[in-house]
């Protein structure tokens, strides 16, 4: 994993140094401008996924890279003098991060996407359209999934459960398993000083760290 941040310049311009090839890749800039992903198995090289409810743009996005990523003249990632924030991802198919796709079968039974060689505690569903992005964890309420924009949590099982090799995902739904589309995702697990889910209470108080 690392993380940084880059200043637009309206054209293109490639981010490099971060010692891996990503296979995931965040961005977000500072100011009002959608929250990007991208993904080394997305069909197109330039594919970029919007986590609200935006159709995917595949057309001067982001693109990954030996030691980095690119981005064009997208205005989500690449505004002349906006300040953009990024994480990446590394590793994929290790003992605690996995991304994929699996393809819906628009039927209205649960079913299981494997394949992860590990049990996660965080998954992150992104259909190749115009849908939201839904995100499920461990800690969270069971058949209950958030979206990363102001809407409620969907209570009506999209991600069911966590399983060993994977998670099962709910009936026919365009959030996770319509017919003949392609979900991408990405699963994080667990592990002492990497990653770690969790819940708190707000107070309302501004409180300093412990």
């Amino acid at each position: 994993m690392n993380s940084g941040y880059y200043v637009g310049n309206g054209t293109s311009q490639s981010i490099t140094g971060l010692g891996f090839q990503p296979d995931l890749v965040i961005i977000k800039s500072e100011v009002a401008n959608y929250g990007v992903g991208t993904t080394a198995q997305m069909h197109d090289p330039e594919s970029t996924a919007y986590f609200t409810q935006n159709s995917d743009n595949f057309d001067n996005g982001v693109e990954v890279a030996s030691g980095g990523f690119s981005v064009g003249s997208n205005g989500n990632v690449n505004n002349a003098g906006t300040v953009y924030c990024w994480t990446a991802f590394g590793n994929s198919g290790s003992a605690d991060f996995k991304i994929g796709t699996y393809t819906g079968n628009g039927q209205a039974a649960e079913r299981y996407v494997t394949g992860l060689g590990f049990q996660p505690d965080c998954v992150v569903i992104k259909r190749e359209g115009t849908s939201r992005a839904v995100w499920h964890t461990s800690a969270m309420a069971v058949d209950t999934v958030s979206y990363f924009s102001s809407t409620a949590d969907d209570a009506t099982g999209q991600i069911k459960s966590f399983d060993t090799d994977g998670f099962k995902i709910g009936t026919a739904n365009a959030g996770v398993n319509d017919y003949a589309d392609t979900y991408f995702y990405f699963a994080f697990k667990q592990e002492s000083d990497k990653f770690k889910v969790g819940t708190y209470t707000g107070d309302g108080a501004d409180d300093p760290p412990a």
